[in-house]
């Protein structure tokens, strides 16, 4: 946000916000998962995982995924998002 906001301007409200969330929020959800001996450690995730982001190798019969949509965060950001995927397909 510091960046963003070197180059345009600021807007006040959006700015509190921002403060708020990074300074009581965050560190609210974060520190349950970092208690008792835990920590989290961003790894490399499929941000854009469904069916048709897999294939099989033709050669080795292996599974494999792809897409350019991979970023580093918590790997329950994917579980989150193949789970909503799927109840969204179940009331469908």
């Amino acid at each position: 946000m510091a960046l963003d906001w070197e180059q345009n301007e600021q807007w006040g409200e959006f700015k509190i916000l921002c403060d708020l969330t990074l300074e009581k929020v965050v560190p609210r959800l974060l520190e349950p998962l970092q208690s008792g001996g835990r920590s989290i450690k961003p790894c490399l995730i499929h941000g854009d995982l469904w069916d048709e982001n897999t294939a099989t190798d033709m050669d080795t019969g292996e599974p494999f995924v792809f897409d350019a949509d991979s970023m580093y965060g918590m790997m329950t950001f994917q579980c989150t998002k193949a789970f909503a995927l799927s109840l969204s397909l179940h009331s469908a």
